[in-house]
């Protein structure tokens, strides 16, 4: 099966994103692209419906046991290794670093993230701080037969519920939610102590799986994306860019248009192919570097920590994806299969 080039390009657009959005890159609270940015945290919604669509791409079809132990293996193997590195980095450089408060949440929260479990309604935090999506999607990966299921079976009641979970998440308060004071937007939600991440992630996991089903609609792309752009130009409309961004990847299942062909363009395929790795690095290279330039003029802080940032998050994720991804996916799922995407 082959790789869909604009996919990957399009995690690597996502994971650019969110880097934008926790540097805050636009400052001007009263510019469009700041609400634009603002919207960074959509970019995990991104990731869990391409990781859906993706699954069923890749391993979608009748589930035996065997099967679905050789496809947690392979879902190990790409996610853990790194996982584990960065998140026991994070704990070495924290018991050193002015930043430790913001960077270790706790020794007893060690166990449950190195277990993976720390978003599954669980009191512990995550030690590196995006690593919430990492865990709410393996819940997913384990129920993956059952969603699998239910949406291939009744695809349109799965539809309508899923949509109409996102919808519900969107409406919650902030004192429902846990996050009074830090919730950007609707659909913001990554407070693992309560159960409404694992939703967000099932939600729309599930959205990717029908995505995957409806692929072949005609292509409107350009004008999908361009729709997307334009209503993350205004607040609140997290709702309806989440099942636009379901449209828009159903489309890009095909691997053709111009929106496919500037995704494929090599170097936004390659942020695509180190966007885990992109990911899981740039949080604690932003919680370490921002004391650095504390000192700095105002004037100047802003740019040097962006440039800093940007800089080793590409140097650091490239390395991780050579030196840690590769070889330990070749060393705990061999397979003579290539990869359709970077989700495989």
């Amino acid at each position: 099966m082959s790789e869909i080039r604009s996919l990957t390009g399009l995690r690597g657009v996502a994971a650019l994103w969110v880097i934008a959005f926790h540097l805050e890159f636009v400052w001007d609270p009263w510019n469009a692209a700041h609400v634009f940015v603002n919207h960074g945290y959509l970019g995990v919604d991104l990731f869990f419906i391409l990781s859906g669509y993706i699954m069923a791409r890749t391993y979608g079809g009748p589930f035996t046991p065997a099967r679905y132990a050789i496809f947690l293996r392979k879902r190990f193997a790409r996610t853990y290794p790194l996982f584990i590195t960065v998140t026991l980095a994070a704990v070495a450089v924290g018991a050193v670093s002015e930043a430790r408060e913001q960077i270790i949440c706790g020794v007893a929260a060690l166990i449950p993230n190195l277990l993976l479990i720390q978003s599954w309604g669980t009191p512990f935090c995550p030690i590196v701080s995006p690593s919430w999506s990492i865990s709410t999607e393996w819940a997913a990966y384990f129920l993956f037969p059952l969603l699998w299921l239910c949406t291939t079976r009744w695809t349109r009641a799965a539809a309508c519920i899923a949509a109409a979970t996102v919808l519900l998440l969107s409406l919650l308060s902030d004192e429902t939610v846990h996050q009074v004071g830090c919730r950007i937007g609707p659909l913001n939600l990554g407070a693992g102590e309560t159960f409404f991440p694992l939703l967000r992630c099932f939600s729309e996991f599930s959205l990717g799986l029908i995505a995957y089903r409806a692929t072949g609609v005609r292509d409107a792309s350009l004008w999908v994306a361009a729709l997307i752009i334009g209503l993350l130009c205004f607040k609140a409309t997290d709702v309806p860019v989440v099942l636009l961004f379901c449209v828009l990847v159903a489309m890009l299942g095909r691997d053709r248009g111009p929106v496919a062909a500037v995704l494929g363009w090599r170097p936004i395929y390659f942020l695509g192919e180190v966007s885990y790795s992109i990911y899981m690095v740039h949080y604690p290279l932003i919680v370490i570097t921002r004391p650095a330039v504390a000192n700095l003029p105002v004037a100047y802080r802003n740019n040097v920590l962006d440039i800093i940032v940007i800089s080793a998050t590409l140097v650091l994720a490239t390395a991780c994806h050579y030196w840690i991804e590769r070889p330990a996916r070749r060393w705990l799922s061999p397979s003579r299969q290539p990869a359709v995407a970077l989700a495989d």
